[in-house]
């Protein structure tokens, strides 16, 4: 029997691996009682952790109501000196909702948090259980968990009687613990790590718990608890069976600062600390498994025949060679160095034949002379970027680039001049170009240059591939030179340029098209660009000429400041918008539509911004000395490009403090593309302007990805309700009801709502009856230019 091989190596694994299994049982269960040991201590450090946390409110509460007690703000009975001591309390204690005073009939005179807008004034306290209790007590009464008829949040208020030397009642003092606290009683307990803690009212309806906790099956913990043993449930943990998952240790901590009945439901689950236990158990079952298994591969590999196995690899390898697989075969050869010697010959014959095999794709796919993509790769990239233009919906470019008279220069100075000057330009062209792009050569001065990845619409598109297509002519000019005998020679190029999106384009087409514009700009002269389409072209030249039209214009200072009459439902100006008009040399004025858009592409938008901002500013200054405009504003338009500018804020500092403008008259309009993807960096950056007396607007409203989150985070004074929906609520009930919604959402954050687009009375009517503060459009004013506006005011 032992003369088997097997049965030798079996005994041999058995030798090892029993001793070593009773050794990691025996661990396992001196683990395990610690663990059980571990989780009676963590039961009780969770009662202690609550009690002391409770201890700790308490004392707070008592020192601050104390506190109050003696301060003379207090003593006085002044509702406003008490009503301010109350309010710096609760920011040195944010803990607290409200702090106060009651006077014995029941009428509170002092609150730190103003009554909101609606409420029946004085409040009175009279029923509540708290105050009922203070008027007996001579010390700090229990909580009383209620919604505040000041700040309309549920929380606990205590009360605290203040009497005189012959313990006449002289007032109570009230504190009103927010409802948040429960939460931050659970975050402040130092739980034990695997803890979780929930604070519930009598009937186990949650007060505060962690984040994700199922409120039916917390209370039905807190029943089952309460079921489990009146007698012993509130202070003792208990073991829970769950129907569809482990056990639960859990327990009732009764909180004793509160008039109604309080709990902490805490619970963990008491598999947790012996899980590690029981997993340490079973990745030493796995490690001995594996070490069996070790030593059975080891002992079979011992007595293996090396050569079987051998041959068997190396019959893959050269089966992988003779099908064009050339990576060496053999990452490691073998240890025996015989077998190793001839592993190492395979793997230099496969990485010799790799080399051949790249050698014989470049030169099928480059042209020999430059290095270049050659026209078969060519066709490929421009598939390739037909693909991507699709797949991203964005658009690509191709260039054909043609040296002119390049024949002259072989004729004249021999054909190693002009090997020379086509080497000079290859390289020029892939300086010239961007690292994504392709550069290749058609033959013989024929170059095509592949620009992908443009900007998403046909006229930016143009615009990048028409500037690229002069980067590329400006290198082409450049002297050629071959000879320190010969003096440089220069040359011209010509430039076929076509634009393509992918949509139902093929290369050979693309080539095509770029061909005819090639030959065009031979006809017209060469040394020129020229796009496929006249269309485009066209538009590229418009966009150049507005382009040097605004740089000119900024110089000139072309640009006039036009008012648009912001009313009330009444008539009455209030204030009016700013408007930009582009003043040409023949009088005619253009609007905002026609150059905007080249502008904040060109980042000209900035320096006129800050024109009309500094225009604006001025104004307000030269209206604070009339009597006539100085109670008026005036609102400007920020693009999102100008507001991006890192110094913006304190340009807009600098400008105010420079012109003696009054903030409180300036209103800056954003819009919801200034907040997308940065809604907290946008409201710091607003702040100081807002903490200056700026007024911040929202403008268009609605009309984007518009978010409750912005009305809240950010500084807001004013929402402008987009003219679309003014326009279509005469004749939809839809946008009446937007504008209806936008109205009451603004009034209850008390932010100003602005109407624009108002254009008939019927319109003006229903925005009055709506309550919108602040109308604007042809109805009321058209834009009119800013120094006729003025005069215009008493009009209006």
């Amino acid at each position: 029997m032992w003369n088997s091989l097997r049965a030798r190596l079996w005994l041999i694994i058995a030798l090892a691996v029993v001793p070593l299994l009773a050794l990691s049982y025996l661990d396992h269960q001196r683990q395990r009682q610690q663990a059980v040991a571990a989780i009676a201590a963590e039961v009780h450090a969770v009662r202690a952790a609550v009690l002391a946390r409770e201890r700790d409110v308490q004392t707070e509460l008592r020192r601050v109501l104390t506190m109050m007690s003696r301060a003379d703000e207090v003593s006085d009975a002044a509702p406003a000196a008490c009503n301010g001591l109350a309010a710096r309390l609760m920011l040195a204690y944010p803990t607290f909702n409200n702090l106060g005073a009651v006077r014995p009939d029941g009428t509170v005179f002092c609150s730190g948090r103003p009554a909101p807008p609606g409420t029946t004034l004085p409040v009175r306290v009279n029923d509540r259980a708290w105050f009922q209790a203070t008027l007996q007590a001579y010390d700090m009464t229990a909580g009383e968990l209620v919604v505040g008829r000041i700040s309309g949040r549920r929380g606990l208020v205590y009360g605290y009687p203040v009497r005189d030397d012959q313990g006449t009642l002289q007032m109570a003092l009230f504190a009103a613990l927010q409802k948040e606290w429960f939460d931050d009683l659970v975050r402040a307990s130092s739980l034990p790590p695997g803890w979780q803690a929930h604070v519930v009212d009598g009937e186990g309806h949650v007060l505060s718990s962690m984040p994700g906790t199922d409120a039916a099956a917390l209370r039905q913990l807190f029943m089952q608890l309460r079921r489990a043993d009146p007698a012993r449930s509130v202070a003792e943990f208990h073991e829970l069976a769950a129907p569809d998952g482990p056990p639960t240790l859990a327990g009732l901590i009764p909180l004793r600062l509160a008039m109604q009945p309080l709990y902490v439901v805490a619970h963990s689950n008491p598999e947790r600390g012996l899980s590690v236990v029981e997993r340490t158990f079973l990745w030493r079952l796995v490690g001995l498994v594996l070490l069996a298994t070790t030593l059975v591969v080891f002992t079979r590999h011992q007595v293996y025949v090396l050569i079987e196995r051998w041959i068997h690899r190396l019959r893959k390898a050269l089966d992988a060679i003779g099908q064009g697989r050339f990576e060496p075969p053999f990452a490691r050869p073998s240890p025996v160095r015989e077998l190793g010697a001839v592993e190492t010959a395979i793997n230099q014959m496969a990485d010799a034949l790799r080399r051949h095999r790249d050698d014989l794709h470049h030169l099928t796919h480059h042209d020999p002379l430059t290095g270049l993509p050659n026209r078969v790769l060519l066709r490929d990239r421009l598939e390739h970027a037909i693909q991507s233009c699709v797949r991203h919906q964005r658009y690509a470019a191709l260039l054909l680039v043609d040296i002119d008279r390049f024949k002259h220069i072989n004729d004249t100075f021999g054909h190693d001049a002009g090997d020379a000057v086509l080497r000079q330009a290859a390289q020029r062209l892939r300086q010239a170009v961007r690292e994504q792009d392709t550069v290749a050569r058609l033959g013989d001065d024929a170059f095509a240059v592949v620009l992908e990845d443009l900007p998403a619409t046909a006229p930016q598109a143009a615009s990048t591939a028409e500037r690229l297509a002069h980067k590329v002519q400006t290198a082409m000019l450049q002297p050629y030179a071959w000879d320190d005998q010969q003096p440089p020679y220069y040359a011209t190029a010509s430039i076929g340029l076509t634009l393509f999106d992918g949509d139902s384009v093929h290369a050979d087409a693309v080539l095509r098209q770029a061909e005819v514009a090639l030959f065009r700009v031979k006809e017209e002269g060469r040394n020129g660009i020229r796009f496929f389409s006249d269309e485009l072209q066209a538009i590229v030249r418009t966009r150049v000429h507005t382009e040097q039209g605004l740089r000119e214009a900024l110089q000139r200072r072309q640009f006039v400041a036009f008012l648009q009459s912001q009313c009330d439902a009444d008539g009455r100006v209030l204030g009016a918008e700013v408007l930009l008009r582009w003043q040409h040399d023949d009088g005619t004025y253009s609007p905002p539509g026609t150059f905007i858009d080249v502008a904040e592409e060109t980042g000209l938008i900035v320096p006129m911004g800050e024109w009309v901002l500094r225009d604006t500013c001025e104004r307000l200054r030269r209206w604070s000395h009339d009597p006539r405009l100085q109670a008026l504003s005036l609102s400007v338009n920020v693009s999102p490009r100008q507001f991006r500018e890192r110094d913006f804020v304190e340009r807009v500092l600098t400008i105010l403090d420079e012109t003696g403008a009054p903030p409180d008259r300036l209103t800056l309009e954003i819009t919801e593309s200034v907040v997308l993807g940065d809604l907290h960096g946008t409201a710091q950056r607003l702040a100081p302007l807002r903490a200056r007396g700026v007024h911040i607007s929202l403008d268009d409203f609605g009309t984007g990805y518009a978010s409750l989150a912005y009305l809240t985070a950010l500084p807001l004074d004013e929402l402008k309700i987009d003219q679309t929906f003014v326009r279509e609520a005469s004749t939809r009930e839809r946008d009446r009801t937007v504008v209806r919604a936008i109205v009451e959402l603004a009034r209850t954050l008390g932010l100003r709502t602005v109407a624009e687009g108002v254009e008939t009375d019927d319109q003006r009517r229903w925005l009055r009856e709506l309550g919108c503060e602040r109308l604007q459009g042809y109805a009321l004013g058209r834009p009119t230019p800013a120094s006729e506006w003025e005069s215009m005011v008493p009009l209006v």
